[in-house]
């Protein structure tokens, strides 16, 4: 799967590699919300894939608490990073408007839950959607970035208009096919 970077506020294009200030998409899956700490020196320390308890693979000497919730790198603080050490985020599927190509792009706490006046972050976009009986893989989507009041750009979701039943078919017939090609667990088969 295709990653979707961000660079300046703006989106790369995983195919041509052109710079769009807002990309229009399929959310296909919103992802796990995970943690992830990382020292001052950029190394990953610790991280956790339900938000509560540090993975098994974490080196036991890495470890900060035996719950998320108990950790000193859950506690905001005033110098050295922005928020608290330990940070959420997650990875989302979706599908290019043209639907040839399927990506994933991660998203960080404030792009998952800050709040905005007449601006969406993802899950306020996904319950104002459930809220009106749609679903985010049903949905053309609209991600934009707005540097609002802070001089990091945010990531919001907008919604462009339902897809027809033509277009959810051939988005999901994408999906599937890309979690086929890479299924690293799918048996091989024996040519005969």
């Amino acid at each position: 799967m295709n990653r979707l970077e961000t660079q300046d506020g703006c989106f790369l294009d995983p195919v041509t590699y052109t710079s769009k200030e807002s990309i229009r998409v399929v959310i296909a899956n919103e992802g796990l919300l995970s943690r992830t700490y990382y020292d001052y020196s950029g190394s990953l320390k610790c991280w956790s894939l339900d938000t509560h308890v540090p993975h098994s693979l974490v080196p036991k000497k890495d470890k900060e608490s035996f719950r998320c919730i108990d950790c000193v790198q859950n506690i905001k603080r005033t110098t050295g990073y922005r928020g608290k050490p330990c940070k959420f985020s997650t990875a989302i599927s979706l599908v290019l408007e043209e639907f040839k190509t399927v990506c994933s792009l991660q998203l960080g706490g404030r792009d998952l839950f800050s709040k905005s006046e007449n601006k969406l972050t993802l899950y306020q976009y996904r319950d104002y959607l459930k809220s009106n009986g749609e679903n985010l893989d049903a949905v053309l989507t609209e991600i934009y970035f707005s540097n609002g009041d802070t001089h990091q750009p945010k990531i919001y979701f907008k919604p462009v208009r339902p897809l027809t039943t033509v277009e959810k078919a051939d988005v999901q017939h994408l999906i599937e096919t890309n979690e086929e090609q890479n299924n690293f667990f799918k048996p091989m088969e024996t040519i005969i």
